[in-house]
């Protein structure tokens, strides 16, 4: 598994502590109730990038925001979503969704990134092969329903 694309335009070592992960689903926002590879882009191949350039904003900004969606994290994480939705304003049609999925061998690597408020939270880091192939998708939860409209 090679990360030439993470690793370009920066000399941090988005990796430190980083590690292939089995067996565990995570879950991501999507925009629509179907994943495509583009719900997979990070802010940095979109052209979004810090206002600071060090290596913690570098790194957040070239890896995928990810929570860990077990028994015990997937209420938080749906209300995490749900608020999140709900404090934004939205124009056209409201179609979010939640991508429950797992990583295949050779996908990425995940790095344990929590915060006070998001214990389960994760970042992504694609590896340079990354496809849609390398996720098994599981469910997708369409998040129509939670929203206030």
């Amino acid at each position: 598994m090679t990360f030439d694309s993470l690793h370009a335009d920066t000399d941090c070592d988005c990796l430190g502590e980083a590690f292939e992960v089995k067996n565990k689903l995570f879950a991501r926002k999507i925009g629509k109730p179907i994943s495509r590879i583009s719900d997979f882009y990070s802010h940095w191949e979109r052209n979004k990038k810090p206002n600071v350039l060090d290596c913690d904003n570098t790194c957040m900004y070239k890896g995928l925001s990810c929570n860990e969606w077990n028994n015990e994290s997937k209420g938080q994480v749906l209300a995490k979503y749900v608020n999140l939705i709900n404090s934004q304003e939205k124009t056209g049609a409201l179609s979010d969704a939640i991508l429950i999925f797992k990583i295949k061998n050779g996908g990425g690597l995940m790095k344990y990134s929590p915060s006070k408020k998001d214990i389960s939270h994760h970042t992504f880091f694609k590896s340079d092969n990354f496809e849609m192939d390398y996720l098994e998708i599981i469910e997708v939860i369409n998040l129509d329903e939670y929203i206030k409209t």
